[in-house]
């Protein structure tokens, strides 16, 4: 036990401060010993440590001066410490803020003091900074500091982020993103979303498995935080699916969509693009319609909810956590004594897709639980 306490005090950096205090406190007392019995200003223990601390401090204020040889030699011998106890110590600090600011920049610090926060897993090269600054956007009270980019891209390109006057108190956590530990240093289990996008230095199938990969650690993290998942193969969404990945986007299959729409109709890509974005006259979102309106019509909850600037579309069913949703449908499925039709209700429950949206329901539409309502509203 001794031994442990004589390494951590001679590695600690609270040791130096240790220092210090002692030769005050040693001095305080030698002062007093040997001025006492010739000089009135020096008649207790706090008159000598008051001397010791200005003395040290290089301040003299003159208040307190030793008469004696041995007491000036001291005083000389103090003032000496003093000189270079403020070069050791400022060197000290300032090491410290640069490598604060190192560790920081290169994206090695350990986020902890943060929750409620935004985290981004993956790259997207010269179009990150635009990236994140869409997610700012989006997410109205985020601020750069609550969110977190976690990639294994090299330091010096987090300065193409850092560039931008919004994205600078940005934080980067460097390292593989498929890693628990580099994940938990990001804190994503006090996250409230956690996107996770593709990294540049690897293509195709790897790419994914990454992203796969990533979404796995994150679950065995977390079971509660909400995770976004951007795949570039729609062959690989049933792996996510089991992951209990709460969110899956095929970026190649969206964009292939909306080129092909666009061949039927008119405008769809202005339409597309300023419903998505907070910058136009109005914008597209969900919310989760209160536990009074649930097993209630469709009609009774929209003529609620409406109103002059806010056009509802419709429902968006089975929004809540997958496994927990899935848990709570067993349960009820399971309440019936009729065995058909408890398999035709286990099947039901295997089938349930998550995030189902259900456009222009009829009036008499029964809202189910973990329901979201989607609505067009105009920009304030």
């Amino acid at each position: 036990m001794w031994l442990r306490f004589i390494i951590w005090f001679k590695t600690s950096r609270f040791a130096i401060f240790l220092y210090f205090s002692a030769i005050v406190l040693l001095v305080s007392g030698v002062i007093v010993l040997i001025e006492s019995a010739e000089n009135n200003m020096f008649r207790t223990f706090g008159d000598g440590l008051w001397w010791a601390i200005v003395t040290l401090s290089t301040t003299g204020y003159g208040d307190l001066i030793p008469v004696t040889r041995s007491g000036r030699i001291i005083a000389a011998m103090l003032i000496l410490v003093g000189v270079v106890g403020t070069s050791v110590f400022s060197g000290y600090f300032a090491s410290l803020l640069v490598e604060r600011r190192t560790t920081y920049r290169r994206g090695l610090m350990q986020i902890n003091l943060i929750k409620d926060h935004i985290v981004i897993c993956g790259w997207r090269g010269t179009e990150m900074p635009g990236f994140v600054s869409r997610v700012l956007v989006q997410n109205e009270n985020i601020s750069a500091r609550q969110c977190v980019v976690i990639t294994s891209v090299d330091p010096s390109q987090f300065d193409e982020c850092y560039s931008i006057p919004e994205l600078k108190e940005l934080r980067f956590v460097h390292g593989d993103i498929f890693s628990e530990e580099t994940l938990k240093r990001g804190n994503v289990s006090k996250a409230r979303k956690v996107i996770v996008i593709p990294e540049p230095e690897v293509s195709g199938a790897e790419s994914d498995s990454r992203v796969i990969m990533t979404v796995l650690a994150l679950r065995s993290i977390s079971r509660d935080v909400y995770i976004i998942a951007e795949l570039n193969d729609v062959q690989y969404a049933d792996q996510l699916r089991r992951a209990a990945c709460d969110e899956v986007i095929f970026s190649k299959e969206v964009q292939q969509n909306i080129v092909a729409c666009a061949s039927r109709t008119v405008g769809l890509s202005n339409i597309v693009l300023e419903l998505l974005s907070r910058e136009g006259e109005a914008h597209f979102s969900t919310e989760r319609i209160a536990d009074k309106y649930i097993s209630g019509t469709f009609k009774a909850f929209r003529l609620q909810f409406s109103h002059d600037s806010r056009l509802v579309l419709g429902v968006l069913e089975h929004s809540g956590n997958p496994a927990l949703m899935k848990m709570n449908a067993i349960r009820e499925a399971q309440k019936t004594a009729n065995t058909s039709q408890l398999i035709d209700n286990l099947t039901q429950v295997r089938t349930l897709r998550v995030h189902n949206p259900v456009f222009l329901p009829d009036d008499s539409y029964i809202i189910k639980p973990y329901s979201r309502v989607m609505y067009v509203e105009r920009n304030t």
